[in-house]
């Protein structure tokens, strides 16, 4: 009998011994750790998906803001006057509704004319000896004192372009060194700008009056300028 507990406790402990090393007890801790890797790959998750949508929230906020500063940065304008005498008429018309403005200058792009030169020479002497044989040729033109092209001579400046190229070839064909150059030209446009907290007070009726007497002027929102006439 002691034979067979012994044989049975034999056996059992050779089960104990197989199951070990079939089923270790690392197996609950690697599940354990995956479970852990999980949780903080799911909480890095969650914080990124926290940080993106306060970021999509104060992104939509700069942009809002933006919008209100480019909103806030508009000033109503009357205008456009050629002169600043016009404009100043109707600076003092609003005047005298308690009406506050500026009067802004603008330089605006009018057209373009068209140069026909001689590319400037090493000295003012140099320019004058060259305008001195040009005009023994009977070819006019004078000696520019400013600008970029300093110390060169014009032979013409022309509004038409066709009329300046026409030239361009007769010069060169008498074999003279000869340029086109467009050059811009600007004007002075005058602006009303009404200030903001005397809007309000800029009736229907006034602006009916001020428009029925300047028929080109229109009234409109603008981007405030700094630039005041003076």
């Amino acid at each position: 009998m002691v034979r067979w507990v012994l044989v049975l406790l034999f056996v059992c402990n050779i089960g104990g011994v197989l199951y070990s090393s079939f089923f270790p007890s690392g197996v609950e801790g690697g599940v354990r750790a995956k479970k852990s890797m999980l949780t903080h790959e799911t909480i890095l998750l969650l914080d990124e998906a926290i940080a993106s949508s306060v970021a999509v929230k104060y992104g939509n906020g700069k942009d809002s803001g933006s919008g209100f500063a480019q909103q806030s940065q508009l000033c109503t304008q009357i205008g456009a006057f050629r002169t600043h005498e016009m404009a100043e008429q109707v600076r003092q018309r609003l005047m005298t509704a308690a009406i506050g403005s500026d009067l802004k200058e603008v330089k605006v792009l009018s057209g373009l004319d068209y140069l026909i030169y001689i590319p400037p020479f090493g000295s003012k002497n140099q320019a004058l000896r060259a305008l001195r044989m040009l005009q023994a040729a009977k070819v006019q033109g004078h000696v520019m004192t400013e600008g970029e092209l300093i110390n060169g001579i014009s032979l013409g400046q022309f509004t038409n372009r066709k009329q300046a190229e026409q030239l361009l070839v007769s010069r060169m064909a008498d074999g003279y060194e000869v340029e086109l150059k467009e050059v811009r030209k600007f004007r002075n446009d005058y602006w009303v700008e009404i200030h903001k907290d005397d809007l309000e007070l800029l009736s229907d009726k006034l602006w009916e009056n001020i428009h029925s007497k300047y028929k080109f002027v229109e009234k409109m929102d603008n981007l405030c300028d700094s630039t005041v006439a003076r």
